[in-house]
């Protein structure tokens, strides 16, 4: 009863939508396509389907799926289309515990997905270009050619 219970407030939380008052990305090394989450220009309205501001739902669910992304990351072999999200830049007070909840839920797959961070050399250099190191990521998504990984 009590999972049951925890479960329902994990989905209950993940299923807000958290968006800054201001979004956007920002390349913070001109030489490259990695792009960071900033908050810039996104209204309170504004979801991910947006494409200017990622979602706490989108975190929450990417990390559930974390088993399977780790199999993609280790083949993924362009890693030119970065994006790089701080899940503290859209999270609130309420939103920290559901992070927390997900990933000691989903432990061993956050870190099967950190070691296949690890093991893809082009990815691991391109997000130590950003100085993010592996331990740092908490999931990642892939859309519209576009690869995110979500960093503490």
């Amino acid at each position: 009863m009590i999972r049951l219970l925890a479960r329902a407030a994990l989905v209950a939380a993940s299923a807000i939508v958290f968006a800054p008052s201001v979004g956007g990305t920002v390349n913070q090394n001109p030489g490259s396509n990695i792009q960071r989450d900033t908050g810039a220009g996104t209204d309170q309205g504004t979801t991910a389907a947006t494409g200017d501001a990622a979602d706490f739902g989108t975190v929450i669910s990417a990390i559930q799926a974390s088993g399977d992304t780790a199999q993609k990351v280790r083949n993924l072999g362009d890693v030119s289309n970065l994006r790089v999200v701080r899940v503290s830049d859209i999270a609130n007070t309420d939103s920290v515990q559901a992070l927390e909840n997900a990933l000691r839920q989903n432990r061993e797959a956050v870190e099967e997905l950190r070691s296949a961070v690890k093991e893809n050399a082009a990815l691991s250099r391109r997000l130590q270009q950003e100085d993010v190191q592996a331990d740092e990521v908490v999931t990642a998504t892939e859309t519209g050619g576009q690869f995110v990984v979500y960093v503490r």
